[in-house]
């Protein structure tokens, strides 16, 4: 897998701010109301979030759904060996089973509701095949509305432009629905690829955050990549339930 790092959005251990802010915000959202079909308005902006409406790019980008189970675990299986120190590759899949899956969609939905990521996933169009995954994290809203996107696609599938359909698609629906002012791409200095799709995208680099990331045992510097959004705009592109 390569990529800019989709922040928390596969890995199964427990959101911590969520956790901890689970009280204050659970009566904004019903229990079990899907946040991706329903109006609802999110922690910090008043804006009211209309329901989502299919995307415009090439291929279907949308939140997991039970019945993907199948496509999402061949995605994995579909993967080759490592391709550089940014790439997965192949790993035990043991523990991708149909409760962890089950787990992961519900932990997915908690923090949708909770405004903290949106977790979307990448399918090709003629063969339902589960390419990818990318997220957009909330960093701080208040006069800030401030967010970060993250992508990764799974080997088999790079050098098709994916990564950057993703790219563009989180920044229509983080400029449109989410109403977000500014997103930030982190990307390590020796990550080419991904600088790349994201200049494509309209990503521009700021500049880089010395010792910013905790990664395999010392502290690493980040390129920052942003965008932000002109005034008064109106994504007309989401993402569909």
């Amino acid at each position: 897998m390569s990529g800019v790092t989709a922040g928390g959005s596969f890995g199964p251990g427990p959101n911590l701010y969520y956790t901890k802010t689970r009280r204050k915000r659970q009566a904004l959202f019903p229990p079990g109301e899907d946040i991706f079909g329903s109006f609802v308005s999110h922690p910090g902006n008043p804006t009211t979030l209309r329901p989502l409406r299919p995307l415009r790019p090439l291929r279907p980008l949308r939140p997991l759904r039970p019945e993907d189970y199948a496509a999402f675990l061949s995605g994995f299986r579909a993967c080759g060996p490592a391709r550089n120190r940014f790439d997965d590759g192949q790993f035990d899949l043991s523990f991708l089973t149909e409760d962890w899956y089950a787990g992961l969609l519900a932990r997915r939905q908690r923090e949708a509701e909770a405004d903290i990521s949106y977790v979307l996933n990448l399918f090709r169009r003629e063969d339902g095949a589960s390419v990818g995954y990318c997220d957009i994290t909330t960093q701080q809203r208040g006069d800030f509305q401030w967010g970060r996107i993250g992508y990764t696609i799974l080997n088999p599938y790079w050098g098709r432009g994916y990564g950057t359909e993703c790219a563009r698609a989180l920044v229509s629906l983080g400029f449109g629905k989410l109403d977000f002012h500014r997103l930030e791409a982190h990307v390590n200095l020796d990550n080419p690829a991904s600088q790349r799709v994201l200049s494509k995208a309209g990503f521009t680099l700021e500049g880089i955050r010395k010792a910013f990331i905790f990664e395999n045992g010392v502290w690493t510097d980040n390129l920052i990549y942003t965008i932000i959004a002109p005034d008064g705009a109106e994504s007309e592109d989401a993402c569909g339930a």
